[in-house]
């Protein structure tokens, strides 16, 4: 095994009653909430109303920030750096999924810095300390509620920049599987393929040597698989929903251990950067053309693979287990199928990888196999053609 360090310091309430307990959760941290959330589903469903009922409960001021959109912009951020300066904010609680949370986390560093928001996401300031920040997860797919990382775009550059801050890692969070009850059909299935890439992307690392680890990844696809699957016919089912949300958390906490692969996350992020897809929509598209393009090279991996999560006897076939989970759940396997359609695929596979990898020594990847940028432009080309019809299983 490697060496590791592990802490999950997030409080975590979890269930139908979980969001009763905000007020006393929050007031530990001051008496001014900056609410920050995205969709108008927040508003319509009374969820926003709710929070801050309980927080006027004990006595605290919230100050609302909303618009946050898929793939979270610096733009809105530096917005709210702005508001929590001039309204002496003390607590930020993000109500949403990912893109909210990571959008939080960005707020809370700039907050505390004089350096604008994506000079800290460009690793040229130092980031010492952030705002606390607390959690009502209504998506649960990125684990952004109990983990220090986020992630933002820059639509005036076209990048999209990650950041690990333990600084940022949330105080508490509250799990109500009721407020995911109303997910639609599409944002659920993105999310489930964003669970299992966490645990797709630990689980081929090498490095990480662990017969224990490999077994709770494999066990944690299963689940996602099942999941899912059962929720596109039931998408009301409150005990389902509660298991995903469960599941959300594990995938990507450390409790499937450390370290991790993480070129198809590298990799995906040019796609929701350019194109504006959501970010289990580009890793839908990113997951199989990467494991075509490392399959023949790793076959004992991708056996294991094939065996412990899907129960069929090849790599290959693996791979076509995987296109049929992704496809079933609606969603797309190829770059022509969501509509990016360019009379050059191959110009603009280099141009993706000159993106993903953007200089001569840049890679992603390294636990299975590291993805340069000649590597990165075979696996976007890839994803124009998508998975080779037919596919066989033993």
């Amino acid at each position: 095994m490697m060496n590791f360090e592990f802490s999950m310091p997030t409080e975590i309430i979890f269930g139908r009653e979980a969001t009763l307990k905000i007020g006393q959760l929050a007031e530990k941290y001051g008496k001014k909430v900056l609410i920050h959330y995205g969709s108008k589903r927040i508003e319509e469903n009374g969820i926003l109303d709710q929070i801050t009922a309980l927080l006027a409960e004990r006595q605290l001021e919230s100050i609302k920030l909303g618009g946050v959109r898929c793939n979270p912009q610096v733009e809105l951020a530096q917005k709210g750096v702005r508001l929590c300066k001039k309204e002496g904010v003390q607590l930020i609680l993000a109500i949403g999924g990912g893109s909210v949370i990571d959008s939080a986390k960005a707020i809370a560093m700039g907050a505390c810095s004089e350096a604008p928001v994506w000079d800290l996401y460009k690793n040229a300031v130092k980031v010492d300390r952030a705002l606390p920040i607390g959690a009502v997860v209504t998506i649960p797919a990125s684990a952004s509620e109990c983990n220090g990382m986020s992630v933002l775009s820059n639509d005036q550059t076209g990048e999209k920049r990650a950041l690990y801050c333990r600084y940022t890692l949330p105080r508490f969070a509250i799990l109500n599987p009721e407020y995911t009850l109303s997910l639609p059909r599409y944002n659920t299935a993105v999310a489930a393929v964003d669970i299992f890439s966490h645990a797709f992307e630990r689980y081929v690392d090498l490095r990480r040597g662990s017969f224990l680890w490999d077994g709770l990844c494999e066990s944690l696809m299963r689940t996602v698989v099942e999941l899912a699957s059962k929720l596109m016919a039931n998408p009301t089912d409150y005990n389902l929903r509660s298991e995903l949300m469960w599941t959300a958390a594990m995938a990507h906490n450390n409790m499937l251990g450390p370290g991790g692969d993480f070129a198809c996350h590298g990799l995906a992020h040019p796609l929701t950067g350019e194109y504006g897809l959501a970010h289990g929509a580009a890793l839908a598209i990113i997951l199989p053309a990467w494991c075509r393009y490392v399959n023949p090279r790793h076959p004992e991996k991708f056996q294991a693979f094939a065996q412990g999560v899907w129960g069929v006897g090849s790599g290959e076939d693996a791979v076509a287990c995987l296109v049929d989970f992704i496809e079933n759940l609606g969603l797309a396997v190829d770059l022509k199928t969501v509509g990016i359609h360019r009379r050059d695929s191959k110009k603009e596979a280099k141009r993706l990888a000159a993106m993903a990898c953007p200089t001569g020594n840049s890679v992603l990847g390294g636990g299975l196999e590291l993805v340069d940028r000649e590597s990165a432009e075979a696996i976007y080309d890839l994803a124009f053609e998508g998975p080779i019809a037919g596919m066989k299983r033993s």
